[in-house]
This record gives C-alpha cells, structure tokens and sequence, in this order.
C-alpha cells in the first residue's frame, strides 16, 4: 500500500481570503490598503516594521479563525480519488501549541477540528500528526515510511534529514518558486500524474 503524507496549512487548508479577512477586522490593515494574499500581507507588515502584528495574525488565522478556512481547490475530489486507489493518506504537519503573541489558543485541537469539520472521511484519526518543530515532522515522516511527501514548503522537502526514498513533491498554487528542481503541482487534480495510474 502506498503511504502519501501531507502538510496541513496552505497545503491543506486555503487561506486565501481569511488572512486579509482577519488582518481587517483586527484592524491590522487599513481597507485602502492593496494587499490580498497571505504573501502580500506578511511583505507589507515587515516591510512597514510590523512583524510582531505578522505573528500576531498568523496566530490568529491558525487559531481562533480557522474554520474561515476552506479545503484547497480540487482537494475533495483529488482525496476521493486517492481513497479509492488503496493509497494510505496521512496529514504530518508542524505548528506550535499555541501562538507565540496573543490569546493562548491551542493550535493543534483547532486544527484536529477543522479537519474533523471539513475531511474527517478521508483520515484515519491515528493517521493525523501534529509536531511541534520541523525537526520532528521530519521524523515522523521517515518512520513511517511514507512514500509520498506533499508540502507548500520547499524548506521542508529539501530539508537534509528527510529520507531520499521519500518522493517529494511541492504544492505550489501561487507560483512562488520559480527554479525549483523539485515535481511541483500548482492544483490539487495535478496530483493524478505522480499517484494516479
């Protein structure tokens, strides 16, 4: 059986529009201000000497406001598909428990509930991982002998410590690397060249 792993935030889950939900209604951005993405917002906050409200948000957006998060595009057929080509699905994430500024929320149990919410059908319970360092994700992922490794992260893919017979693959909806050397899937119905026979 093949094992798949896939990270959670931005690889999973689509934050789209709730970061610049959340950065508003906290008013940590003005209306006015032309930013949409998560990447445009994080540039604008430390650009304008404002990562502590980078952080902040970020706690936020993967907290207490999370259920505003949606599946990623295509993501619901694509784990459909997979379930039924006897591919074993894991979620190996990393966050930490709670935000570093902000109200203490635990991140781990308001992620296990979105996942409960949103694609609970598609994950076996003792098939769900949430680290506390990249180190440890890592680990994890090399015993449990994963096959397949899905990641928003080229750091993590190309981290030195994860197994060479792990095949990588980079979610890479917004286009962001340009040079990368590793497969890379813009959406999630691209998986269907590297899994899907």
């Amino acid at each position: 059986m093949i094992k798949l792993g896939i990270d959670f935030d931005n690889t999973i889950t689509d934050y789209t529009s709730v970061f610049r939900q959340v950065a508003l209604k906290k008013k940590i951005i003005k209306k006015n201000i032309p930013v949409f993405t998560k990447n445009e917002i994080k540039n604008y906050l430390i650009h304008n000497n404002n990562e502590k409200m980078w952080t902040e948000l970020q706690g936020l957006v993967y907290g207490k406001y999370l259920q505003y998060a949606s599946p990623q595009p295509y993501l619901i057929d694509t784990l459909t598909l997979l379930k039924t080509k006897n591919i074993q699905l894991y979620i190996i994430s990393h966050r930490t428990l709670y935000p570093y500024i902000g109200e203490k929320v635990n991140l781990h149990d308001a992620a296990k509930k979105w996942i409960h919410l949103n694609i609970a059908q598609f994950f076996d319970s003792e098939n769900i991982f949430f680290e506390m360092t990249i180190e440890d994700k890592i680990k994890r992922a090399n015993n449990l002998g994963i096959d397949f490794f899905i990641d928003d992260l080229e750091k993590i893919l190309l981290h030195p410590n994860l197994s060479n017979n792990i095949y990588k693959i980079l979610y890479d909806p917004e286009k962001n690397y340009k040079d990368c050397l590793l497969k890379t899937i813009n959406q999630w119905n691209d998986l269907n060249i590297y899994l899907v026979k």
